[in-house]
């Protein structure tokens, strides 16, 4: 799997592309391209089995693959910068936890969700590592835990 950063970057480059694409005369495209070729090279470096979940970073790197370079339509790859950027903005939260002083009770663990975009939400303070880690799993994985429940109550 790729890691949050890798996503959070992507997402970072299809910004600035699509920012930029909105303020540059068309005729200074070759620092676009360049850009453009950054995005893609950044595309191919998440993980091929977080590609399938991403279709719009399969499609850049697709469009890279079978089009030559000087034939960048760069309103077609601004298209699909827009749609990596809704991509990552809509995609599941993903689960960590970190040490923090910031807790209740001082030195303690927070839990915290992470969009592919770079935008984190807080989700709870716990006491060890091992309930941080447990609650993550649960997080992450409720139907283990329902099938565990269920185990139990047999």
């Amino acid at each position: 799997m790729s890691t949050v950063k890798t996503y959070q970057n992507v997402y970072k480059l299809a910004q600035y592309f699509i920012m930029e694409n909105g303020q540059i005369p068309p005729n200074l495209d070759c620092d676009l391209k360049a850009n453009a070729a950054e995005l893609v090279t950044l595309c191919q470096s998440v993980d091929s089995v977080d590609r399938e979940n991403l279709p719009s970073v399969q499609a850049l790197i697709v469009y890279a693959d079978v089009t030559d370079q000087r034939d960048w339509d760069l309103d077609d790859i601004n298209r699909m910068a827009e749609n990596i950027s809704d991509e990552l903005e809509s995609s599941d939260k993903r689960y960590g936890y970190r040490a923090s002083k910031e807790g209740p009770d001082g030195d303690s663990w927070e839990v915290f969700g992470a969009y592919l975009d770079g935008s984190e939400d807080w989700v709870a303070f716990v006491t060890t590592e091992t309930v941080a880690q447990t609650l993550v799993l649960v997080l992450e994985k409720p139907h283990l835990v329902q099938e565990e429940l269920s185990n139990v109550a047999q």
